[in-house]
């Protein structure tokens, strides 16, 4: 994974002769405008670049603008993260920081900040630019941030994927990873979910407690199961396991997580017994067990406004039956 991003060669660039933001977004729009998310326009610019600098490594720079139709959930466009140590040193921004998911620096094993310690001012392009912050003026280089041990989700992606060959490379795998750990994201609670999904105004730390606890519960079996069951008591006056997993029902039968919906359906069967007093409706069996209504023969099944449905702690024996039948 290449350093730097195209966007802190651009600031690099303008600081050095004496630009300003809304002068480098001019001189930029000779091309294209700075923040078009179109492919041939990041092409665009970096040619304008070339053209300016004579310099050939400016066309393998990272620019995550360039990728946002195919990858846009893996960047975080929202906010601009830093570790200040490293932009002290280096006064690059790492194209790394410019990734949803990253929010440690490895380092110097510090969270990542995307406002001011002193004054709490959120960055801008323009305090990158100026280097200090627009609310106080202190300078970014010089900013503190929290220490951290657990660096384990950039021991896993972020260091592993140095080995890539390409940048696309890069991004697929990560892509592939991070949407392997969605479903296990709302397995911590809907409250845990929603606040991942609102980034933009949530704590870089709390972020990072997530992502390190959801890749603990991916990579554990038994902390899956007790999960699960945790999830589905913590809905049961929803009364029905389709209910219950109303936040799960989308992985659980789109076919995409494979995965999860094994070890979904494995621990829901190994533990039903626990869930005794929990309706499981048909439509629900059918869709996640793939069994149907002529297969609920001898089940004590109930029949309620909604539908057919029979009692959690008879899914493993229905199940069991009709696997041992195919069998």
């Amino acid at each position: 994974m290449p350093e730097e991003s195209l966007q802190s060669y651009l600031f690099r660039l303008a600081r050095a002769n004496g630009y300003g933001y809304y002068a480098l977004t001019i001189l930029i729009s000779n091309a294209a405008p700075l923040r078009s998310f179109k492919l041939d326009d990041r092409i665009k610019i970096k040619e304008l670049l070339l053209e300016y600098t004579d310099h050939g490594a400016v066309l393998s720079l990272f620019d995550p603008w360039a990728w946002a139709d195919t990858y846009r959930g893996l960047f975080d466009f929202s906010r601009i993260k830093l570790c200040p140590k490293c932009y002290h040193e280096t006064n690059v921004l790492h194209a790394s920081w410019s990734f949803r998911y990253h929010l440690l620096c490895a380092e110097h094993r510090g969270y990542l900040i995307d406002r001011c310690s002193q004054c709490n001012c959120k960055f801008t392009n323009e305090s990158l630019l100026s280097g200090k912050c627009e609310g106080c003026g202190k300078k970014i280089g010089e900013m503190n941030f929290e220490s951290v041990d657990g660096l384990l989700f950039h021991e896993l992606i972020y260091q592993g994927g140095r080995s890539s060959s390409t940048q696309e490379e890069y991004l697929v795998q990560l892509a592939l990873y991070t949407k392997t750990l969605e479903p296990y994201l709302w397995l911590l609670g809907d409250n845990v979910a929603k606040y991942w999904n609102s980034r933009r105004h949530s704590e870089i730390p709390k972020l990072a407690g997530i992502l390190n606890d959801v890749i603990l519960l991916h990579m554990e079996r038994s902390r899956v199961s007790d999960a699960i069951v945790d999830y589905l008591k913590i809905n049961t006056e929803r009364e029905s396991i389709s209910a219950a997993t109303i936040k799960l029902n989308r992985f659980l039968t789109s076919g995409e997580f494979e995965d999860f919906t094994i070890v979904f359906k494995e621990e829901l069967l190994r533990r039903c017994d626990e869930l005794a007093g929990i309706k499981v409706p048909l439509t629900w069996i059918k869709k996640v067990y793939g069994l149907t209504e002529e297969d609920l023969v001898g089940a004590n099944v109930h029949r309620r406004q909604r539908g057919l449905a029979i009692d959690c702690k008879d899914l493993e024996q229905v199940v069991s039956r009709n696997l041992a039948a195919c069998g």
